[in-house]
């Protein structure tokens, strides 16, 4: 008998797309500078993961978080990605690939608030090992942010020290 997928299973994949698209931006336009990256995913204010960023030459300190679910897509995966908007810069929805014809249905439903709200929608393959990104998270768009709400979960994160400097010194990575 084989053990059921959890969603926890499906977390170093989206820590490692994290990290690789943050340093992949990093290299091409920050190379001269430093970046903190922080990638969280333990019962954290309910997100699945929850992390923030902060490049040296670049005084905003930002947030993103990434719901996911791999069974059923429902109203109340949207409903959650429209709370974790007001703590966070970037939000991605995500969901299973080897289960997903409910998840586009919803995705399409909800199509029109994901572009106006700059949500972005991940796919997740466990076989292959992959992140596909369907929809880019465009933080422009997201003026749901309340700015008391990102500095609590800020500090939630031990990140505060970046949040409120105005410059970084190294290089992090912190994955926990």
């Amino acid at each position: 008998m084989s053990e059921k997928i959890r969603e926890s299973d499906y977390y170093p994949l989206l820590e490692k797309w994290l990290v690789n698209r943050y340093l992949n931006y990093y290299d091409k336009y920050n190379s001269k500078t430093s970046l903190v990256l922080k990638v969280k995913h333990e019962n954290l204010v309910e997100f699945d993961i929850v992390g923030g960023y902060k490049w040296d030459n670049n005084k905003r300190f930002s947030t993103y978080s990434i719901e996911l679910k791999i069974d059923d897509a429902s109203d109340k995966l949207f409903d959650q990605v429209k709370i974790r908007q007001k703590y966070c810069d970037h939000c991605w929805i995500a969901h299973s690939l080897s289960n997903s014809s409910n998840f586009f249905y919803h995705v399409l439903k909800e199509k029109d608030y994901l572009l106006d709200n700059g949500i972005g929608v991940l796919l997740v393959d466990l076989i292959t090992k992959r992140v596909i990104q369907v929809l880019e998270t465009r933080i422009s768009k997201n003026k749901n942010v309340l700015p008391l709400l990102k500095r609590a979960l800020v500090r939630k994160l031990g990140l505060a020290q970046f949040y409120f400097a105005k410059s970084v010194e190294t290089e992090q990575i912190i994955l926990e």
